[in-house]
């Protein structure tokens, strides 16, 4: 009768670790998605303010920044106890960092009157190429 308690309980606890498990993976899964769309909405935010000039669009890059930046701290509490996981959430960070930096230049240009500055750097194949590397290391991260 213990024996049977005893394996009863521990498939019991089984269970349980498993569904932490999976709620998660489902968890760090939402969160880069999240990061993902969050980073397009900061270039859209930049952009709209830089082809415009409108502050209204700096509403949403501001938001977006900030949620970008405390979901990648989530994140990384998350993969703490994943070296391999953490190793890629590393580089998506530094990823995310540059393209973001490269954001707020192009805005401080824009609002220094130097818009055809900040039109070139959007223009620059780098500009695509950063936010093309963040998206793939995010959607890799997420398989």
């Amino acid at each position: 009768m213990c024996g049977l308690l005893l394996l009863e309980w521990q498939g019991g606890t089984a269970a349980v670790e498993s569904f932490e498990w999976v709620s998660r993976t489902l968890e760090i899964q939402r969160e880069l998605a999240t990061v993902e769309a969050r980073m397009s909405e900061a270039e859209s935010g930049q952009r709209g303010y830089i082809l415009t000039g409108q502050p209204a669009f700096l509403g949403p890059y501001n938001k977006a920044t900030k949620d970008v930046r405390d979901r990648l701290a989530n994140l990384r509490r998350l993969v703490a106890d994943n070296s391999a996981q953490l190793r890629r959430l590393l580089i998506i960070e530094s990823l995310s960092r540059a393209k973001l930096a490269e954001l707020d230049s192009t805005i401080k240009l824009e609002r220094a009157g130097k818009r055809d500055l900040a039109v070139s750097i959007v223009r620059t194949t780098h500009s695509d190429s950063l936010m093309t590397a963040v998206r793939s290391g995010l959607q890799s991260t997420s398989r």
